[in-house]
């Protein structure tokens, strides 16, 4: 039988190996970090730093900019092998293409090192591999998660459990006025909601929103739309299919809500993401598509006159595509250690969970989506939940980026009046034939 001091030393022993540690004896104290972030995405975080830095002795400056800006940055820092950021955030999809650059440190060694459990992030990151590149099992960790993002619908709940509403959408349209499960129904229920309200001649309400700029939140907006209808960009062996019948219908479906129906605003054509979201909280929208880091904005009572008002379910066609953000390190970086402590502090479960318990900041913990209290008081995530069964990711490739370009130029030419759907379709089909072909998958 083991002594009662053998039973301590084994379970001392067992603790040491599986507590995350965070450099308590602070070995890289008076060291200093430049983080780049997405403006929004440091909410939360400054209150919390102090207690970072007196526990590490490592201190943290955050840099925020906007999307465009951070990726300019980081062109930039890869291009000229700079070594001005320590930790930087970046879509998912993005990391891939920067690891496969080699531009990003490989952190298994740190993981190892301070007992790091995947097991604590989203599980729909984890599952497809999202932090490793290649994306498969056993491959390097190159990234971990911070922001999770999934298409959920937001719609307001004032129209839709309205009774007269209720009653005039029945007589209508012979069904149920609740939220849109089909794209069928969704385009019932917008072109319902699309009226004139003050009676001045013009639509002031709309039924939904969609957004025709060159910028690459357009493919991030339409993209559930097209495998919505069963199309996609890429096929299983990254082969372009967005000139197949599904793809098409798909974009046509996204573009007739504005050209067609006439369900969104006039000036949607040169919409992007602010636009959308502003005219949700303006009231001027019914039902739109979303992605969770908006729910902020929405529900924020001094700049949106729909705080409180709104629900949010799974949305029409059940392809809601998988987004969000990781932290990585640059490869020049200068301390790669001390960045591996700050990035697994702030996407620990402690850290994740307490940011989201007070600002509703969609942090990647998986306890953020298995705690009743959270489920309940943040409206929004029990349709995360629900939708993360259908989710889908961008192509994990290193050309992803340029995707995103040529679908922006490509689609945002249909809005101007430039090209059909169909001409739009084939433009982007050779173009990523030429990328990938470009790129070895041919």
């Amino acid at each position: 039988m083991k002594s009662a001091l053998q039973l301590f030393l084994v379970s001392v022993i067992c603790f040491l190996t599986t507590v995350p540690v965070w450099a308590e004896d602070k070995p890289f104290a008076g060291t200093e970090l430049t983080i780049l972030m997405i403006a929004g995405h440091d909410v939360g975080l400054k209150t919390r730093l102090p207690e970072f830095e007196q526990k590490t002795g490592i201190k943290v400056n955050i840099i925020t900019v906007s999307m465009p800006d951070l990726y300019a940055k980081l062109g930039t820092e890869f291009a000229t092998g700079g070594n001005s950021y320590d930790v930087t955030e970046m879509m998912w999809a993005a990391a891939q293409g920067y690891a496969r650059g080699g531009n990003l440190y490989e952190l298994d060694q740190f993981m190892t090192k301070y007992h790091v459990d995947t097991k604590s992030y989203s599980s729909v990151y984890v599952d497809n591999h999202m932090i490793q590149f290649p994306q498969k099992e056993g491959s390097p960790v190159i990234c971990l998660p911070h922001q999770a993002d999934l298409q959920i619908l937001a719609y307001r709940a004032d129209l839709f459990e309205n009774d007269q509403y209720k009653a005039e959408f029945k007589k209508s349209y012979g069904y149920e006025l609740a939220p849109p499960a089909s794209y069928p129904e969704f385009i019932d229920m917008a072109k319902f909601f699309t009226r004139d309200l003050n009676g001045d001649g013009e639509n002031d309400l709309f039924g939904t929103v969609v957004m025709g700029k060159n910028f690459p939140s357009l493919v991030g907006d339409i993209t559930s739309y097209i495998r919505g209808m069963g199309g996609n960009w890429l096929d299983k062996n990254n082969h372009p299919v967005i000139d197949s019948k599904e793809s098409i219908a798909g974009i046509q479906l996204y573009y007739d809500l504005f050209d067609k129906e006439k369900v969104t605003p006039k000036g949607a054509a040169t919409y992007s993401w602010g636009e959308e979201v502003a005219d949700f909280q303006n009231g001027r929208i019914a039902m739109m598509q979303i992605w969770p880091g908006a729910v902020v904005a929405l529900e924020d009572k001094q700049a949106s006159k729909v705080a409180g008002k709104i629900k949010y379910s799974i949305v029409p066609g059940k392809a809601p595509t998988v987004g969000g953000w990781a932290v990585a390190i640059p490869k020049t970086a200068k301390k790669p250690e001390a960045s591996f402590i700050f990035m697994n502090w702030l996407t620990s479960e402690k850290i994740a969970l307490s940011r989201a318990q007070e600002t509703g900041f969609s942090t990647a913990t998986q306890a953020l989506y298995d705690d009743p209290v959270m489920l309940e008081k943040f409206s929004y995530l029990p349709a995360v939940k629900a939708s993360l069964p259908y989710g889908k990711g961008w192509p994990q490739i290193g050309e992803f980026t340029s995707i995103w370009q040529i679908g922006a130029q490509e689609i945002s030419r249909i809005f101007s009046g430039e090209l059909s759907v169909e001409e739009s379709a084939k433009n982007m089909q050779k173009q990523l034939d030429r990328l990938m072909t470009d790129g070895g998958y041919y």
